[in-house]
């Protein structure tokens, strides 16, 4: 699966770009991604990490986007 394709179908298009992220501690890969849409960070867990935690997270992020926090 390429990077593009982990993407949103709105964020996707010639003019996006993908840069790969220096750091971060826990093994996924970190990267940022310019697109028409906004600048944005996308990352890519390794296979073994436990898709309960990232459901949480994703919860987490998505009420603090609502409330204008992220």
């Amino acid at each position: 699966m390429t990077l593009e394709a982990c993407l949103p179908e709105h964020l996707r298009g010639p003019t996006t770009s993908i840069t790969r992220l220096a750091g971060g501690l826990s093994g996924a890969g970190v990267y940022r991604v310019d697109a028409a849409a906004g600048l944005y960070v996308l990352k890519v867990a390794g296979d073994d990490a436990p898709l309960a935690a990232w459901r949480q997270a994703l919860a987490i992020q998505r009420r603090a986007g609502d409330a204008g926090r992220a």
